[in-house]
């Protein structure tokens, strides 16, 4: 072999070498052939980037102007309801905002066109007059003269001629105020009578104006006809009025006053009734405001003729878009006959490049590749055979490292898929191959086997609080006590806070009962976390095979049960499974099966309970309480039925239900003649915690469905207590809005004086369970008296509920209670006796106590 061939064998007796000779070519060729097609590419590119950039930049600035325009016909037509200052503050500021959108426009290199640029100047000429009608229509706004016409012969014509009559008729009547002669008295009787005509005349016509303005009615013209003809009766009145007067004037029986009165009252009558004609053309004219009329056709056209330029320009602009379309539909055909032209290169390419690949790396892989199956079996491999490429033995070394770390890394996946990541205790998975063979060894070996469900109390609020990283911490170390307290049980972490033990051959079913006392010991101790002590308890259910099943699934549902009732009992303790609890289960599961039916047939009805001032007994409102008209119980209580709504989630459609009844109730207190009343709906915090529910009830109170100002809501102490931070936000919207927000039954729950402080409640209502006590039990009295001045510091309302007796009330009056409900007034009831109550409220009669006692 010459000096050449080493040279050559040297170069090319490795993949690597051989690889970058075959990539170096087609690397070189396909650069060469695909330079063509990128030079294409980037020169259209540019062209129709700066297009679009440029476009962009005129749709934003047009969007911009609609925007602007928009929020100034919104700004004028709140101006021309009611013209406060902060909406005439906004106007110059938007109108700044669209001359400067326009020098925008005329700065944009694409516009500048002649007919494009037309357009901008008369956007421009446009935004001019808009400036100065808008100018104007404020001014008319703000001058009653101008903008309600009819305000010269209501204060100038009308009024002078009702006030003269009034002065006039008073002093006739002061004449024969000290008489008791029944001639005189008959006289003083229709002065009077013709003053009340006049001042009921006058009213009415009060009551036609607010009536043009729509203030009781949207068809102002049809509500207008009925006060023209109580007007004309009422002027037909006082003429008989007038009459008489004038009769009695005949007879002498005005006393110093005679027939010169009376004809200067029929003068105030006479020029009364003039204006009145002149006010009712002015009235029933198209422009009786002139705010109205100058808005409509004055600025209105304006506003339209500014939006049909923006869309000029739009149409403009999508005319741009099709030509630059078209040209690039005219840049992808010539680009395509290059890529055809590169594809049949390429393929060419790949042709030649295969050959090659075949011959310079395939063949050596395939020797590479047998050597390794060799390898792999454990038969003795020959390096000799490969010796001409290097890779190949460092490949054949290789083997046997990457086999070694495939075993370890497989059992690392392995123990990962059943174990906890957080914890390292076993998870959900390897626990239940545990319990498996743990019930198998019990069935063998006849023995109980225990099985413990544990679930951490107000774990919750540790994370809310304290945040995720305290609580991992405070999970792991609470695994870690589990573990060193009970090395002779199976552990397992299921997930959130709940943890799982087994307990295998167990004799005794005492031996079960040390063991839940042990579990609840080691809570005793806090757990130290960083910078916080923490104390933490648990509830613990039990289930045992074969006492409480044969099978891993019900056994562990019946844990789950117990644990539950844990819970239910007041947590830190531990329960064992009865078959009573399944029972209840199924019981629990009947009845969520009859709430959904019960809100797919509307079974519920609302039931209203007064609320009255301690002082009078005179009506405020009344709390909303919801009765299930169960098709076969009858009428059931909330206590039997709230509960499982809430689990549900069936509670949110029963409360937007609700708050419909409430409005339709507001709509039949106006009816009567009451818009003063409130009502008040319970609502739990965790509800309001909801985002979803939260944001359909806030849009309701927006649509003003039903009106946040009338309406109360109220939630327990425990449930502030335990979801007040989450709910926090949208109390303080619902306080934005208008909603008054009570706490309910206070004195029973857990709220402390920081959520009192923190969020500034309207409401605190007293339970019924001290209020009933405050005569018999002086610690009872001493609570009542301290809430009702806990609550008043706090600027609260304070209500008693649950008053039943007199007694009751009385001692609610000499210690400041504020407002009462209660069966010493009354239990709650349907609709219809409610109206009633509203209509002696309408009255402003007081309601007696013995209305149901």
């Amino acid at each position: 072999m010459n000096r050449t061939d080493k040279q050559r064998r040297s170069v090319f007796d490795s993949y690597r070498n051989r690889y970058l000779l075959l990539g170096a070519i087609l690397t070189l060729a396909l650069g060469m052939v695909a330079w063509v097609g990128y030079e294409q590419v980037e020169e259209a590119s540019d062209i129709h980037f700066q297009r679009i950039t440029h476009r962009n930049r005129v749709s934003t600035i047009l969007a911009n102007l609609g925007d602007g325009k928009n929020r100034l016909l919104g700004l004028l037509q709140n101006i021309v309801i009611e013209p406060n200052k902060k909406n005439l503050d906004k106007i110059p500021g938007v109108f700044k905002k669209l001359y400067s959108g326009i020098e925008d426009l005329q700065g944009e290199a694409s516009i500048n066109t002649s007919e494009k640029n037309l357009i901008v100047n008369e956007l421009k000429r446009d935004l001019n007059e808009l400036n100065t009608r808008s100018a104007r229509l404020v001014e008319i706004r703000l001058n009653e003269m101008l903008w309600f016409p009819a305000t010269d012969e209501l204060q100038n014509k009308l009024l002078p001629q009702f006030l003269n009559s009034l002065t006039l008729l008073q002093d006739i009547a002061s004449t024969f105020e000290d008489s008791k002669d029944h001639n005189v008295l008959e006289v003083y009787k229709e002065l009077q009578e013709t003053r009340y005509e006049w001042v009921r005349m006058t009213a009415e016509l009060r009551l036609l104006v607010a009536n043009r303005f729509g203030v009781f009615s949207i068809d102002t013209e049809k509500g207008m006809e009925g006060r023209y003809e109580n007007l004309m009766q009422y002027s037909l009145s006082l003429k008989s009025n007038l009459n008489t007067l004038k009769a009695f004037a005949e007879k002498d029986r005005l006393g110093i006053y005679g027939k010169e009165a009376v004809t200067e009252l029929e003068e105030y009558y006479d020029n009364w009734l003039i204006a009145f004609e002149s006010l009712s053309v002015k009235l029933k004219e198209e422009g009786w405001r002139k705010d109205l009329t100058f808005l409509k056709y004055s600025i209105y056209p304006v506003l339209e003729r500014f939006q049909q330029r923006i869309s000029s320009l739009k149409v403009e602009l999508d005319i741009q878009s099709a030509t630059d379309i078209t040209d690039l539909a005219n840049t992808a055909r010539s680009l395509t006959l290059t890529i055809v032209v590169i594809t049949m290169a390429v393929v060419l390419l790949l042709w030649l490049s295969f050959l090659s690949f075949n011959r310079l790396v395939l063949r050596p892989i395939k020797e590479t590749t047998y050597a390794l199956r060799q390898q792999a079996s454990g038969k003795f491999v020959s390096l000799k055979q490969v010796t001409a490429l290097r890779e190949t033995r460092e490949l054949a070394d290789a083997f046997h490292t990457m086999r070694s770390q495939v075993q370890e890394r497989q059992q690392r996946l392995d123990y990962m898929a059943h174990h906890d990541e957080l914890t390292r205790l076993p998870n959900r998975a390897l626990f239940y191959q545990h319990l498996e063979k743990a019930i198998k060894v019990g069935k063998k070996n006849k023995q109980l086997v225990a099985l413990f469900f544990l679930d951490l109390d107000r774990f919750k609020k540790i994370n809310d609080t304290l945040g995720h990283g305290v609580g991992d911490e405070l999970l792991r170390k609470v695994a870690n006590r589990l573990e060193s307290t009970l090395p002779e049980c199976k552990l397992a972490r299921f997930g959130g806070d709940e943890f799982a033990i087994i307990a295998e051959g167990i004799n005794d079913k005492s031996y079960v009962v040390f063991l839940g006392e042990k579990i609840l010991q080691l809570f005793h101790s806090p757990f130290k976390i960083k910078a916080n002590t923490l104390r933490v308890s648990t509830s613990i259910g039990i289930a045992m095979y074969p006492v409480d099943s044969d099978t891993v699934s019900d056994l562990l549902k019946a844990a789950d049960t117990a644990m539950y009732v844990a819970k239910g009992q007041g947590r830190n303790r531990y329960w064992f499974f009865t078959e009573n609890m399944s029972r209840m289960v199924k019981e629990k599961l009947a009845l969520e099966n009859e709430l959904h039916q019960a809100v797919l047939e509307n079974q519920f009805e609302v039931y209203y309970q007064p609320v009255v001032t301690v002082n009078g007994q005179l009506l405020v409102g009344f709390e909303c309480l919801l009765r299930w008209k169960h098709p076969e119980r009858g009428v059931l209580l909330p206590a039997y039925f709230i509960d499982m709504l809430d689990e549900t989630g069936l509670i949110k459609e029963v409360t937007i239900w609700l708050l419909k009844q409430v409005t339709d109730m507001h709509e039949k207190f106006a009816c009567s003649g009451c818009f003063e009343l409130k009502l008040s709906i319970n609502l739990t915090a965790r509800m309001l915690q909801d985002s979803g529910f939260s944001s359909k009830l806030l849009r309701h109170l927006m649509d003003k469905k039903p009106d946040p100002g009338k309406l109360v809501i109220e939630m327990t102490e425990d449930a502030l207590a335990e979801y007040f931070y989450d709910a926090n936000e949208t109390l303080q919207a619902l306080r934005t809005l208008g909603v008054k927000v009570a706490i309910d039954d206070f004195g029973t729950g857990q709220s402390s004086l920081d959520h009192l402080r923190s969020f500034q409640f309207d409401q605190l209502k007293i339970d019924k369970s001290y209020v009933q006590d405050v005569i018999d039990d002086m610690g009872d009295a001493s609570l009542v008296k301290a809430i009702i001045q806990m609550g008043h510091s706090f600027g609260m309302q304070v209500v008693g509920e649950g008053v039943e007796t007199a007694r009751q009330l009385e001692f609610l009056q000499a210690h400041g209670c504020d407002l009462l409900q209660g069966y010493l007034i009354s239990k709650a009831i349907p609709v219809t006796e409610a109206l009633e109550m509203v209509a002696l409220h309408v009255q402003e009669h007081p309601l007696p106590l013995d209305v149901i006692v």
